[in-house]
Order: structure tokens, then C-alpha cells, then sequence
């Protein structure tokens, strides 16, 4: 995948995920188009009663998460390392699941405990805007992760 595929990817988990958190009783607020939230890797803000949560939504795949080391390898911290989300939202359709991956500080050291034994991966190189972007990665099985795992339906 190269920079302007990846820039596209996320569109259709992200629409996915505005109408299940409307369905749900949601109030939800889209960040995706202010700088300051993007710099932070939050797509939407979410509300219902007193919980409110930042979120940042990406593309799923069954069973595992696949988090980001680096962006623009090894330059930047990918999110993992940078997020200021709550949370990181994984939409896979074809599973119709939506997993939320709690990102505490807990969650961080039992990563960073973990990590060694996936491969790091490196998406392909593309240019934009006259740089190189590529990123790194590590697909973890869920399984490592359940204890800050939650899983909900895409069915409600």
C-alpha cells in the first residue's frame, strides 16, 4: 500500500463507525478534518451520559490488530507511540466487529513486553509531496491484547 492508498482506506471504516455510534446513542463529533485532532490521531469524539472518549478509527482484520511503530520509517512515531486517542477503533466489515483497543499506559508496557516475538513490517515506499513516506508495523493476534480488548457488533 503506498501514501494515497492508505489515505483512502480508512473512509469507509470511518463512515462505518459514524453510523454504528449514531445507532448506538452516540453523540459523536467528527474531528477528522481539524488539524490539531489530526496531529493527535483522532477521527471522532464520542459521548453518551457522563463517558466521553477520543477515538481513532482504522481498518480490521479478523482476530488481529495490526499497530503502527513509524510513519515515514523510521523517522515518526506511528500512533501507537503518539495517539492521544482513548482508544483505537479496528472495523472489519466482512466480520461485521468493530475492536476497541484501550490505549492505557497498562496496554503500552504489555506491548512493548510483547512486540519481539511479531515480525516488524514495512508498508511499500511511495512519494508525497516531494518526501518518502512508509510506515512500520506489527500484527499482533488479539489474544495478546484481550485484557484491553472490547469487542461489539456491527449488528447491535
Amino acid at each position: 500500500m503506498n501514501f494515497y492508498d492508505s489515505l483512502y482506506q480508512g473512509l469507509e471504516p470511518e463512515e462505518t463507525f459514524i453510523v454504528w455510534a449514531t445507532l448506538s446513542g452516540h453523540t459523536i463529533h467528527d474531528v477528522r478534518n481539524s488539524e490539531k485532532y489530526r496531529k493527535m490521531d483522532i477521527d471522532f469524539g464520542i459521548e453518551r451520559g457522563e463517558t466521553k472518549l477520543a477515538i481513532d478509527v482504522k481498518k480490521g482484520i479478523a482476530n488481529y490488530v495490526a499497530i503502527e511503530e513509524s510513519s515515514n520509517h523510521p523517522a515518526l512515531d506511528g500512533w501507537f507511540y503518539k495517539s492521544k486517542a482513548d482508544a483505537i477503533c479496528f472495523i472489519d466489515v466482512a466480520n461485521e466487529t468493530l475492536t476497541f483497543l484501550v490505549l492505557s499506559k497498562e496496554m503500552k508496557a504489555h506491548y512493548e513486553t510483547i512486540k519481539g516475538r511479531y515480525e516488524l513490517k514495512l508498508n511499500e515506499p511511495s512519494t508525497a509531496n516531494g518526501r518518502i513516506w512508509q510506515s512500520a508495523f506489527r500484527v499482533i493476534p488479539m489474544v495478546e491484547l484481550k485484557q484491553f480488548i472490547v469487542v461489539k457488533s456491527l449488528n447491535r
